[in-house]
């Protein structure tokens, strides 16, 4: 690790991955480190693990387990025979599904019909493919400030959701089902009647496993700032975060993060057919 880098970040390069640059936030903060890693011999003891989007979830697991990432990562996370808490760990959209206990495909979606697959079992969630894409912007704020939300109750944050299926909070004896991380204020601007839709992801007893169907989870300065202190601090009392984590990433960033926006909330396919494209 270079000597200016404070904190360790490992992006899990999974087959398929999408929205990428929700990691772009993070490797833009002074002293922090993105590295994608495929292989299990490369990912040696990060301070913060990411499981990103993929268009194939279920691929996405196999690969895991084949690849050996997956022991290794439940290794890291749940440690040995050692006391304490194990490595943090983000899973973002098909990254949320996948920290799940299990994927279940009733529609075919990317499996045979009926196929049920176990996830990694770190959140007591099971995730039912749906026939139908759910793509949506979001308004949401942090209800449950743990560990990696710690100190940042109440925050406001906005992004976007694009994916296939629900994620139920299933409880088991490992996996107790726990409060939403977050409380969805609205979606395309209309806020949740049903009670029952308003809460979002799902954060683990210990504070330190998170899973979300946000995509622009780091893109909003006092929670990005809140995760990497939390875990700066899980890792050593000893270093201080920078001043400058939190502020502004740049305005190419957010142009960026703007046209991924549009893209997940437009019709492509219907304004071509309508331009005459």
């Amino acid at each position: 690790m270079a000597s200016s880098t404070i904190l360790d970040v490992a992006a899990i390069a999974l087959p398929h991955v999408s929205n990428a640059d929700d990691l772009d936030p993070l490797n833009r903060e002074e002293g922090v480190r993105v590295r994608w890693v495929d292989r299990a011999v490369d990912l040696g003891s990060p301070d913060l693990i990411v499981v990103p989007g993929t268009k194939t979830t279920i691929a996405a697991l196999e690969w895991l387990r084949s690849s050996g990432l997956a022991g290794r990562i439940t290794d890291l996370v749940h440690p040995k025979n050692a006391g304490g808490v194990g490595t943090p760990i983000i899973g973002i959209c098909g990254g949320f599904q996948i920290l799940g206990d299990a994927v279940e495909d009733n529609h075919g979606v990317e499996a045979p019909a009926g196929m049920r697959i176990t996830g990694l079992g770190l959140l007591g969630v099971t995730t039912t493919f749906a026939s139908v894409k759910t793509t949506c912007l979001v308004r949401a704020q942090v209800r449950d400030p743990r560990g990696l939300l710690s100190g940042v109750r109440g925050a406001e944050l906005t992004g976007y959701e694009i994916h296939m299926g629900h994620t139920f909070r299933t409880g088991t004896n490992n996996n107790p089902p726990v409060p939403h991380p977050f409380t969805i204020a609205s979606r395309e601007g209309r806020i949740p009647s049903d009670p029952d839709q308003t809460g979002e992801g799902c954060l683990d007893e210990t504070g330190w496993i998170l899973g979300t169907y946000m995509h622009g989870l780091f893109d909003t300065g006092q929670v990005r700032r809140a995760i990497l202190t939390s875990v700066l601090r899980l890792r050593t009392e000893t270093v201080g975060p920078p001043e400058s984590w939190g502020m502004s990433s740049g305005m190419e960033g957010e142009l960026d993060r703007l046209g991924n926006v549009a893209r997940a909330s437009l019709d492509i396919s219907r304004i071509r057919e309508i331009a005459g494209f």
